[in-house]
């Protein structure tokens, strides 16, 4: 059995809202930290977390699967890969991802953790929100209680990409997303906050124009019945 590096981090500040944005290679440190990695001029871990950071969700994924086998790069490498794919909609790579964390053989608090959260998003890319939305709120609640405050909007961006339209937890965590992403600076994730939004405000109103359109349809047939 293995052990991941896995005691809570030091809290992280940045910059105060308004956004000055922190570079990606600051934000590469920032996840080093909270991904249990030191800090350092590692080029395979930051062209991974780069392409999460920047929304090249492909790119991580197959950036992801030349490090799947590192004794010290795997588990990071794996989650970063089920992040992506979660990203994307995409159940099986997310799927296969989370398995390949599990059969890994690596333990720790921290992965422990990470892992939880990724099968979260795995569960509602499946369609089983109601077991999703605990797991979400569970993990970000540990997320807090270990002060891995980027990780914890992190995997609030991956609830907004699959919870369902109105859901009132997705609403809650882009508010913690928010805050937490003004507070750091991180104008990368911010970006894809604002995305993710968007996306479920058009989500949203495209779903109110077909309910709307079934209910005249059925006052019609009521109407010519």
């Amino acid at each position: 059995m293995r052990f991941w590096w896995s005691h809570p981090r030091p809290r992280l500040r940045g910059p105060r809202p308004g956004l000055p944005g922190r570079s990606v290679p600051a934000l590469l440190a920032i996840h080093h930290v909270q991904l249990g990695l030191e800090p350092g001029p590692l080029a395979d871990r930051q062209r991974r977390l780069g392409c999460i950071a920047e929304g090249r969700f492909d790119d991580a994924i197959r950036e992801a699967a030349r490090a799947e086998h590192d004794d010290l790069n795997g588990p990071a490498a794996r989650i970063v890969a089920g992040r992506a794919a979660i990203q994307l909609r995409d159940l099986g790579r997310a799927e296969a991802a989370l398995r390949s964390l599990d059969v890994s053989g690596w333990r720790g608090a921290a992965l422990g953790l990470h892992r939880d959260a990724l099968a979260a998003g795995v569960a509602a890319l499946d369609g089983r929100w109601g077991e999703a939305a605990p797991a979400f709120a569970d993990a970000w609640r540990r997320y807090r209680e270990l002060r891995l405050d980027v990780s914890l909007a992190v995997s609030a961006l991956d609830c907004l990409a699959v919870a369902p339209p109105g859901e009132p937890l997705a609403e809650m965590a882009a508010r913690e997303a928010r805050a937490i992403l003004e507070r750091e600076g991180a104008t990368a994730y911010f970006v894809q906050l604002e995305r993710l939004l968007a996306d479920r405000a058009a989500s949203g109103s495209a779903a109110g124009d077909r309910r709307r359109a079934a209910a005249r349809n059925d006052d019609r047939a009521a109407m010519t019945s």
